[in-house]
């Protein structure tokens, strides 16, 4: 693609000079009359615009590989949103002030002149669009189980490597990855989780919908489909990567897990698989699937092995967020939030934290650490008011 002539101005009514040929009426039944076969019929079909965006993952990848960083960025980043956002080719291009067929040939990697006022017109409307896309988004708290991830998972970006990151159930692992996605979706990071007991055909197809490739194509295409989306500039993740050994299909698990092997040696992108001890056992030399996985866990960076239950400034931390001070040690309320982090998670914590928060609204009381105990059913409410300064 050339970024070399001169510079276009930012105008929605602006189309290079091919799309202009699209649009000009057609020719004269005179002029044309050689051109129409026996049967009459017209050689080019009607030109009809689709209801959604006429370009899958590969084909922008490509589009953009020899681009500047920036400029990639920035087109990928537009693509991606379209797609979230369930648009049309033309109502994507009117977000950013431009034609249908000016978004379509830089779409396609043919757009005759220089992609700087485009890109300067997707980064305005991104900034807006990032903005509202934050309200109503569960806020991310910097943990620090989630800042272990956020850094593995840029390490495995900056480095192209593939990362393994092993932790129990409710430590925090897939709200921080989804986050990390979310603040990071810049169209070079694909997050997909593999569904519970999942084959071959069904990893690639989740795989495959992460990377907008059609999902529903023989294993062959969606195989050189994905190879095609991801390049040295995505970060692969994939959660729940200890699925496929849980299944009818476990004994074809190397299957999937060769494919992920292959797609960064093809692609040389970063890679990130986020299980539990189930697969690190499989990656172990003692594994049934140990010579296969060897190849794998060569390719790999040191595991980040997370804790095995929150970390204590972790649950202060959430308790903040909801308007809770660090409790007293050794009262009622720190034993009882060590206890519930320990035993059900730190999802189960923050979900008592905003029951906690509810409860203090609906009493108009400022909320204190019986309001917890309430909501965890330590204590009755009629207790919490006779004790009224539990926790402050």
């Amino acid at each position: 693609m050339s970024n070399t002539t001169a510079a276009l101005p930012a105008n929605s009514n602006h189309t290079p000079p091919d799309a202009a040929i699209e649009n000009s009426p057609p020719a004269s039944d005179e002029n044309t009359a050689a051109l129409v076969p026996v049967g009459g019929k017209s050689p080019r079909e009607p030109f009809t615009r689709a209801n959604t965006i006429p370009f899958n993952g590969a084909q922008i990848t490509e589009a953009t590989a020899d681009l500047p960083e920036d400029q990639s960025e920035a087109i990928r980043w537009l693509f991606r949103h379209g797609k979230s956002k369930g648009d049309s080719l033309s109502r994507l291009a009117k977000r950013i002030d431009y034609t249908y067929h000016t978004l379509r040939h830089v779409f396609k990697g043919d757009y005759g002149a220089s992609l700087l006022p485009v890109v300067a017109a997707i980064n305005r409307y991104r900034e807006i669009a990032e903005a509202r896309e934050k309200v109503g988004r569960p806020a991310f708290i910097p943990t620090t189980v989630a800042t272990l991830i956020w850094d593995y998972c840029g390490d495995a970006l900056t480095f192209q490597r593939v990362g393994v990151i092993i932790g129990d159930y409710q430590i925090g692992k897939t709200f921080s990855l989804e986050a990390y996605t979310a603040e990071h979706n810049h169209g070079q990071t694909r997050y997909v989780r593999l569904p519970a007991g999942c084959g071959f055909r069904q990893a690639l197809q989740y795989i495959a919908a992460a990377c907008d490739v059609p999902p529903r194509q023989c294993i062959q295409d969606l195989r050189d489909g994905i190879f095609r989306a991801l390049d040295s500039r995505h970060l692969l993740i994939v959660d729940e990567v200890d699925e496929p050994l849980a299944g009818r299909f476990a004994l074809g698990a190397v299957q999937i897990y060769m494919f992920l092997r292959e797609v960064y040696d093809r692609c040389k992108c970063g890679v990130i698989l986020c299980g539990n001890s189930t697969f690190d056992d499989a990656l172990s030399d003692k594994g049934a699937l140990g010579p296969w996985m060897t190849k794998l866990k060569r390719r790999a960076m040191r595991t980040l092995r997370l804790p095995t239950e929150p970390p204590e400034e972790d649950l202060w931390l959430l308790a903040a967020h909801y308007g809770l001070p660090t409790p007293a040690p050794g009262s009622q309320a720190s034993a009882t939030a060590r206890k519930i982090g320990k035993d059900e998670g730190i999802g189960q914590f923050t979900i008592f934290c905003q029951q906690a928060a509810r409860a203090a609204l609906t009493l108009q009381e400022e909320i204190a650490w019986k309001h917890f105990l309430i909501a965890c059913g330590e204590i009755k409410p009629a207790a919490a008011t006779a004790n009224g300064k539990e926790g402050r």
